[in-house]
């Protein structure tokens, strides 16, 4: 987690109404954000070089790319954690969004003094690794994944590079 803000999130909201309570909430209690309003933004944000981005909370319904595969890319691409927001209440919609990966799922209406105290628990279990290993000639970015052997990508799976993370003594 960083110091200061506490951390970043993203917000991927098409209701700007609900987007704004959230991203006011979040900074009352020291978080900074971003919102996206939709799917083609919130993964233009996401696939960035360098997005700082620590959290996405998500909302299913969105236009043209849906929450379900923002959640399916994330976890095909990195270990951010994800809160699921949405109106989809029905169990088999909670049960989708922990089989892809969501670290919470929550339904509206919801409090968002709530949503702020999920979201400092989703950090505390997931934010104190590392995210970025850096040697002298060996980076290894736990968050996109990427191993970098001076400037040569070395190609590993998510998993195989999750375990070369946890083996190095920093």
């Amino acid at each position: 987690m960083k110091s200061s803000p506490e951390a970043n999130v993203l917000i991927v909201e098409d209701d700007s109404n609900i987007a704004e309570l959230i991203r006011l909430y979040l900074e009352k209690h020291g978080f900074s954000s971003v919102i996206a309003t939709g799917g083609m933004e919130a993964l233009k944000l996401l696939s960035g070089k360098d997005s700082g981005i620590d959290l996405v909370i998500l909302d299913l319904m969105l236009p043209l790319i849906d929450g379900w595969e923002i959640c399916r890319w994330i976890r095909q691409h990195s270990s951010l954690p994800v809160i699921i927001l949405t109106a989809k209440g029905e169990l088999q919609n909670k049960l989708r969004g922990f089989d892809l990966g969501a670290d919470d799922y929550i339904v509206k209406p919801f409090d968002p003094l709530e949503l702020v105290a999920r979201v400092k628990a989703v950090l505390r279990r997931t934010g104190n690794k590392a995210e970025r290993i850096e040697l002298p000639g060996i980076v290894i970015d736990l968050c996109s994944y990427v191993v970098k052997v001076g400037d040569e990508r070395v190609e590993l799976t998510p998993r195989e590079t999750q375990l070369l993370g946890t083996q190095i003594d920093i």
